[in-house]
């Protein structure tokens, strides 16, 4: 196992085990999309074309604790390959972006560590690492209904980039725009999250109640908003735990008085907290500590 895929990975990567919990067969897995994802992305550009949802979601699936599972990872692998087989090759383009998986593993050439020139993979892997963050910024707006082709579009751009013979001022020139990209992501979410009004300084109780209890847990506001709809009046209380702490500070939250207070501490906390909590809990994206059992 070599896994660098995080911020959170050990210098100068992970390879008896991901500190995420993830295993050599993930970690492969995600080495696999991504380098499919910049073939699919080299035709899209050639086409002038972006990327549909599926491409979004597994390029957020490869940022920590988001997802263990190997079979969705082939999911996306599959969906990925068949979608750039489905788009005209283009002409003189490198063996690299029809390159197909035989057998997956760790140490498969086809890591960021694999780029030779050590400035190239600096540069590449920068820009990777700030790509996959804008893909998790714009899913959640997707979901809430904004969308800005200009962010996309990018993404093909940038992922396309990896096949390229660029020199290093185009390589930092990209890393620079995709900053831009994400300055524009984040107001884009901003502006979805205010489906809920705008955030207000609130005190959220920090004390469990006598009435049964849902616990979510994640960023996802419009996945608490439909648990709490469908909860109403059920005599069932819902707490949040982790990054959804934030949630509390909406107005469009606050009018459901089942929306009892928070439980617990921060997200890596999950295995000791969570078992304690004795009801069921809803994971929404992000981050994810793989259960012991």
């Amino acid at each position: 196992m070599y896994c660098n895929q995080c911020q959170e990975a050990k210098s100068p990567a992970c390879q008896a085990g991901g500190v995420c919990g993830k295993n050599k067969s993930v970690a492969a897995y995600q080495d696999a999309v991504l380098y499919a994802a910049s073939g699919l992305c080299y035709r899209l550009e050639a086409a002038g074309k972006i990327p549909d949802n599926c491409l979004l979601e597994a390029l957020f699936a490869t940022l920590t604790n988001v997802s263990f599972d190997e079979a969705r990872f082939q999911g996306y692998l599959d969906c990925i390959i068949s979608a750039r087989d489905a788009l005209p090759k283009v002409e003189g383009e490198p063996a690299a972006v029809s390159w197909k998986p035989v057998i997956l593993t760790a140490d498969a050439d086809i890591s960021l560590e694999s780029i030779e020139d050590e400035n190239d993979r600096s540069l590449i892997s920068l820009l990777v690492f700030g790509i996959k963050g804008l893909a998790a910024y714009y899913s959640h707006s997707v979901a809430l209904g904004k969308l800005d082709e200009t962010i996309p579009a990018f993404i093909t751009k940038a992922l396309a980039s990896r096949f390229k013979q660029l020199s290093i001022d185009e390589r930092v020139g990209l890393a620079l725009e995709c900053g831009q990209f994400g300055v524009s992501a984040l107001a884009l979410l901003d502006a979805a999250n205010h489906t809920y009004g705008v955030p207000e300084i609130t005190q959220v109780p920090t004390t469990v109640g006598d009435k049964p209890g849902i616990l979510i847990t994640g960023h996802d506001l419009k996945d608490l908003a439909m648990l709490l709809e469908a909860t109403a009046d059920a005599g069932v209380d819902v707490y949040t735990h982790g990054e959804m702490l934030p949630a509390h500070a909406y107005p469009g939250f606050k009018k459901y008085p089942h929306l009892k207070g928070h439980y617990g501490t921060a997200w890596p906390n999950q295995r000791e907290e969570m078992p304690q909590f004795n009801g069921p809990i809803l994971f929404t994206t992000n981050c994810l500590v793989p259960p012991l059992s």
